[in-house]
């Protein structure tokens, strides 16, 4: 008998071929905007996060446990064999690189500006490591063993009036809390995309900075790690700590913590999207219901004659709902068909390029970190398949109240409807 009631819904779907195709559709669209929606949303968080990693401490950072509250060049690590073989354990983590970081000021003989000195190693840190280096550079890159050279932010060299080849002064505190000064010369000005790093960015060659400030050649500012995955960087900083016990002066933290005003940025951003996904949602099962429930109203006489013959009330009712499981079924289907080609496949392949929204034509700045104008889309696949479970538990349940009245017809009554 069920198998009979499984033909005689599909069957009946079919009696009103454009009533279903709306229905259909209907789920479809809002099955399709709610993907490209979260894709968009997963592809922006993932970039704009991976992007803040690769500007400084990545996804998780190792420094020291005072560093947070006082950030001193006197609070630094020392990167032993041991620290690295405990942070190499786990799978997650791709590469691991040391940073040494420094407030300065910055002079010239007309003007002078405060500034965040970056020590890095030329011909060993990527572009891939630190996401600033894929700037356009007036001049030239620094080279390895350049003590001398420095490159700084096109709107730093704005303010400071320095051109490639002049020297300027940087001041920093070494460890020891005395001031210390080295003469530098601009081998290149770097251009960021986003204002505010250009205004402060200060890139010397790490060993220079090192010997500068009073550092072993064992010891860094922070050790930035990086994961393949940034969601799983609480887990890591969590793992990494508890093998760091012996270690009471180092510190694991995840990016949530080392960049808060983002975090927070994202986790709004994130619920406010869940909001909407679920009006979304809401809105196709109000479609759905409107549907089937019209649907059931204009069969009243046939579950009546049902009902006479012998079908059951449940019966009747598993009639409907198996009506609302195909319903579900085919819309599902047919999103995955007019959001896989061609939206979401142009999306995330060649996605929408938003220049003509940004100041500089190039890039976008988002809580200070330049972003690509060109946006994809790129869905997790578990929040793929929630949105497919929520909609189809929308539409069963859209079709729930419809199933019940139609399983309370008493044929009696249906013989009095036309």
């Amino acid at each position: 008998m069920n198998g009979t009631i499984i033909k005689m819904a599909f069957r009946n779907l079919q009696k009103n071929p454009r009533r279903t195709l709306i229905t259909l559709l209907g789920i479809a669209f809002g099955v399709m905007i709610s993907i490209l929606f979260t894709g968009l949303q997963d592809a922006t968080w993932k970039e704009t996060i991976n992007t803040a990693a690769e500007l400084g401490a990545g996804h998780v950072t190792v420094q020291h446990r005072d560093y947070m509250d006082e950030p001193s060049v006197a609070n630094r690590i020392n990167v032993t064999d041991a620290l690295q073989k405990g942070l190499n354990t786990d799978s997650r983590i791709l590469r691991i690189r040391p940073r040494v970081v420094s407030q300065a000021m910055v002079a010239t003989a007309a003007q002078s500006a405060g500034a965040i000195v970056f020590g890095i190693r030329p011909g060993i840190d990527t572009p891939k490591d630190m996401r600033i280096l894929r700037g356009e550079f007036q001049g030239h890159p620094l080279t390895a063993g350049d003590a001398r050279g420095i490159v700084i932010g096109e709107e730093l060299a704005k303010r400071l009036q320095v051109k490639v080849g002049q020297k300027l002064v940087y001041t920093l505190t070494d460890v020891n809390g005395e001031i210390v000064s080295a003469l530098g010369r601009v081998r290149g000005i770097l251009t960021t995309g986003s204002r505010q790093l250009d205004e402060t960015l200060c890139l010397v060659e790490m060993n220079a900075l090192r010997q500068l400030i009073g550092y072993a050649p064992g010891e860094v500012t922070q050790l930035a790690v990086f994961l393949e995955d940034y969601r799983d960087s609480a887990q890591v900083a969590t793992a990494l700590q508890e093998r760091m016990q012996r270690r009471r002066t180092v510190r694991v933290l995840p990016w949530q913590t080392i960049n808060a005003d983002l975090a927070g940025l994202v986790e709004t951003k994130m619920a406010s999207a869940k909001i909407f996904e679920m009006l979304i949602l809401f809105l196709v099962a109000a479609g759905i219901f409107n549907t089937l429930y019209v649907s059931v109203m204009e069969r009243m006489r046939e579950f009546g004659i049902l009902n006479a013959i012998g079908f059951s009330r449940a019966r009747i009712f598993a009639l409907v709902v198996w009506e609302s499981v195909f319903t579900a079924a085919g819309g599902l289907i047919l999103a995955l068909l007019v959001t896989a080609w061609p939206y979401y496949y142009y999306m995330y392949t060649t996605g929408i390029d938003l220049a003509a929204m940004a100041a500089n034509g190039k890039e976008i700045s988002v809580n200070g970190i330049a972003m690509t104008t060109i946006i994809h889309v790129n869905i997790y696949i578990e929040k793929l398949l929630g949105i497919f479970v929520v909609a189809t538990c929308a539409t069963l349940l859209a079709g729930l109240y419809p199933a019940w009245c139609a399983q309370k017809v008493s044929p009696v009554d249906s013989i009095k409807l036309v």
